[in-house]
């Protein structure tokens, strides 16, 4: 409903008849006694319950309301034509004329005691000041002597020059105790967080919120106690860029609850709604007044507020810790210069900035780029050549066990990883150039280069270590993993959680389905992937440091050219036989290759069989937190312990 609070401009005439109306009726400071708030309560609850005519099942008067106005906003109708619609319905559905309002000003007037008012409040054209408070009766603006309504000959209502629309925060933060999971989630950074040294993943982690609270500890000793952070941007409500008209909403963000909840738009608060044309500029301040009257009462005497998750009122305090702007914006208010070779205000003087024929670079991200970018290659940039690889990081889950692997394992992990090592594909290839004479088809090759490329690479680094300077990451590659291998029930790889199939038998939840990307067949249209379920996640680590994860799967057979029938696909689905295993000598991929599915139950084919779901994972968030687990042998101790005594193991180049 908040485009109709930001009416095209061509009915800004016509929304003018109600507001009056409005101010009158969204008198939203009052205070309102306890027998009042229960009597609006019984009245929606009976509108709730009650059916929008005799016999119908599918809607309620107040459903049936909210329906009809999303409606309205979504295709544009202005206030006239709704209520023409209202009265047609009326006049075709006499049965409903109890249930059905005559008029818009009606349907707002219903709905207004879901919380959903707002305040107008009168602005100078100059914007000098709000017609607010104690120029609230006043017709002239005080600062710049701008009459405060547009001139109209004395016919019909006077329509001021411009209207900031104030919706009040205090309703909007009791709201978020109403129900026993609001309130448990507004205390989330308190009681579930999981504080870990070198790792921000939620605000609470920040150095800022930890130094107000250190400097305001009675504010901090209740989690209940709202922080709150301020962003506002300017924006075109027609989404016509030629039209040069935009309006300035500010909004604010409750960061006491989760990553995946706080940074959820249906969790945002726009507090005002600031009127064009044009940006407001420095002169933003003047329709922030409401607002920070609001903060400043919250923060100084607070508001009664129910929690619903205790049973009990208590005192709700807000604070502002942080605003969100755009780049010239911040540096007004950081007083840092935004421009230049020093434009960064945290790196300040320490800076990897350069001047490249006028233009200002910042160096050392190529890293980022794959190993074979041409750029990663190329001394244009800064004369050097970037060998670093990103940074793989993986978060292990639960606490961990350490076997001995055998001799097969670790032949068979080392090859797969130095397969698959991008800095080592120039001796690849050599080594398959000199195994050519050696072999008699092409599957014999691949065998013998498996088989004799290790040792061959190892005495080409062991030679490179006595004449040339090479990296200790290199040579540990070179030298091969431990035969100790650190294996975890689940781990976190670029926000999605994986966990091994043991694990997953307990729950109800499914994070072991496994699909790695194959190659297309000669028509480019089969899908060769290979699916599978995860049995261990492995951390193998070398010498000097060098650590690799890896995950060890079983692959369900999918070759289709077996006489017993393994997989089955039709329009939209595939299924596979989840009786039947392959390629078990080769059951290991790096963790970073893994792709997450899921196997649904197939009971047109049978219990064996299986339908991969395919996941496009969004908003996934990579938190700890704090829970009970039950019947589980992973708890949220050994998550702790675990993660204290891995450190946060990375790996920076698989």
């Amino acid at each position: 409903m908040l485009n109709d609070l930001q009416a095209p401009i061509e009915h800004e005439e016509e929304i003018e008849e109600f507001r009056l109306e409005d101010e009158m009726a969204m008198n939203v400071g009052v205070n309102i006694d306890e027998d009042t708030t229960n009597n609006i309560f019984q009245d929606l609850l009976n509108q709730a319950r009650n059916e929008l005519y005799p016999g119908c099942s599918e809607f309620s008067s107040l459903n049936f309301l909210v329906k009809l106005m999303h409606v309205k906003v979504l295709n544009g109708w202005s206030n006239k034509s709704f209520d023409m619609l209202l009265e047609l319905l009326r006049a075709a559905f006499p049965m409903c004329n109890n249930t059905i309002p005559s008029s818009f000003y009606e349907v707002k007037r219903k709905l207004r005691d879901l919380g959903l008012g707002y305040e107008t409040i009168h602005a100078c054209k100059y914007d000098c000041v709000l017609y607010w408070k104690e120029f609230v009766d006043l017709q002239h603006c005080p600062t710049c002597g701008e009459a405060r309504y547009k001139v109209n000959h004395n016919r019909g209502k006077k329509i001021p020059h411009k209207v900031l629309r104030h919706f009040p925060l205090v309703p909007r933060l009791q709201r978020l105790f109403v129900s026993q999971e609001g309130s448990a989630d507004m205390r989330w950074h308190m009681d579930k967080r999981v504080e870990t040294d070198d790792v921000l993943r939620h605000p609470a982690d920040a150095e800022g919120w930890k130094h107000f609270d250190s400097e305001f500890p009675d504010f901090a000793s209740d989690p209940r106690n709202v922080r709150l952070g301020l962003a506002s941007d300017g924006f075109n409500p027609f989404g016509q860029m030629s039209t040069s008209y935009s309006m300035w909403p500010v909004v604010l963000l409750p960061y006491n609850l989760p990553p995946w909840k706080c940074m959820k738009e249906t969790n945002f608060f726009m507090l005002l709604l600031i009127p064009g044309p044009k940006s407001p500029g420095r002169e933003i301040d003047v329709y922030l007044q409401p607002l920070i009257e609001e903060l400043k009462d919250l923060w100084t005497f607070g508001v009664r507020t129910y929690d619903s998750l205790t049973g009990q009122f208590f005192q709700l305090y807000a604070a502002l810790l942080w605003t969100i702007n755009d780049f010239p914006t911040y540096g007004d208010l950081s007083g840092w210069s935004t421009k230049g070779y020093q434009a960064c205000s945290i790196c300040m003087g320490d800076r990897s900035s350069f001047g490249i024929r006028g233009i200002i670079s910042f160096m050392g991200h190529r890293r980022y780029l794959p190993q074979n970018h041409v750029w990663r290659r190329s001394r244009l940039h800064d004369g050097k050549v970037e060998r670093k690889a990103p940074p793989v990081k993986v978060r292990p889950l639960g606490a961990s066990s350490v076997r001995a692997i055998s001799e097969e394992e670790k032949r068979i992990f080392h090859w797969y990883i130095l397969n698959n090592a991008d800095e080592i594909s120039e001796y690849r290839k050599k080594h398959l150039r000199l195994q050519r004479r050696h072999a008699q088809n092409s599957m014999d090759l691949y065998k013998i280069h498996e088989r004799a490329f290790p040792e061959w690479f190892r005495a080409q680094v062991l030679e490179l270590r006595q004449s040339a300077n090479l990296s200790d990451d290199f040579f540990s590659l070179a030298m091969g993993p431990s035969f100790d291998v650190r294996c975890y029930n689940g781990c976190i790889v670029g926000g999605v959680r994986f966990h091994i199939i043991e694990l997953d038998s307990r729950r109800t939840t499914q994070n072991s389905g496994i699909m790695v990307i194959g190659e297309s067949d000669a028509s480019g249209t089969g899908d060769n992937n290979f699916y599978g379920v995860l049995d261990e996640v492995l951390h193998v680590q070398y010498p000097l440091g060098r650590n690799v994860w890896l995950f060890k799967c079983r692959w369900y057979d999918t070759d289709i050219n077996k006489s017993k029938r393994t997989t089955h696909i039709e329009v939209g689905y595939k299924s596979l036989n989840t009786s039947r295993f392959w390629y078990a000598e080769e059951p290991v991929i790096l963790a970073t290759q893994a792709h997450q599915v899921f196997y649904v139950d197939d009971p047109k084919n049978g219990s064996n069989w299986k339908v991969v779901q395919v996941i496009q994972n969004k908003r996934i968030w990579d938190v700890l937190e704090v829970e009970d687990v039950q019947n589980d042998h992973i708890n949220i101790l050994e998550v702790v312990v675990s993660h204290q005594v891995d450190d946060h193991i990375e790996d920076d180049t698989l």
